[in-house]
């Protein structure tokens, strides 16, 4: 049996509710260990990290947006600046665990929406406010995907996707026994 990822990733989007946990987030080098909500509106940030729902789930092939606060409710992003390229960030939903590996970071003006549309590729960009105390910018870490363990499965890299010609976790499928959500 087949898993598609793509088909999974978008069948829990469908059915997630706003403020609903999305996952868990692990990111050592900050020590961070969170789970991360469906949606970016206050009461969500309060429980921790928020995907912007106008953004894709990881495994679907485009932009997974995360934004968390620096100084309030448990500061989940609160030293987001220390990652360095080459960090690891990992994403485990219901369906599989995404690895990452930090790419660089950029800074952007708090009205910048440009920043959640997807460049057509499954990428990760983690978000905070800046600087410290102020929310007059974002501070942006842009992370590529590095390898996916489908729910219940054997590890399947983002390089062996895209030899495959499918470019990284777009509709991705490995051959895992028993592991698709029905």
């Amino acid at each position: 049996m087949q898993v598609d990822i793509g088909r999974l990733a978008r069948r829990y989007r469908a059915e997630l509710a706003e403020g609903a946990p999305v996952g868990r987030l692990r990111v050592p080098a900050l020590g961070l260990d969170a789970i991360v909500v469906n949606g970016t509106d206050a009461a969500s940030l309060k429980r921790g990290p928020g995907r912007d729902p106008r953004t894709a789930m990881p495994g679907e092939g485009r932009l997974v947006y995360i934004a968390g606060h620096r100084t309030t409710y448990a500061a989940p992003f609160a030293h987001i600046d220390r990652l360095q390229q080459g960090d690891r960030i990992t994403l485990t939903t219901p369906y599989a665990t995404f690895r990452y590996a930090v790419r660089d970071h950029r800074i952007v003006p708090s009205d910048a929406l440009e920043v959640l549309h997807s460049r057509g590729r499954e990428e990760l960009v983690l978000q905070a406010c800046h600087p410290r105390f102020f929310a007059t910018h974002r501070y942006l870490v842009d992370a590529q995907p590095i390898s996916i363990t489908p729910r219940h499965g054997q590890m399947t890299t983002a390089r062996a996707t895209a030899a495959r010609g499918a470019g990284p976790y777009a509709e991705m499928t490995t051959g895992v026994p028993g592991s698709a959500r029905t």
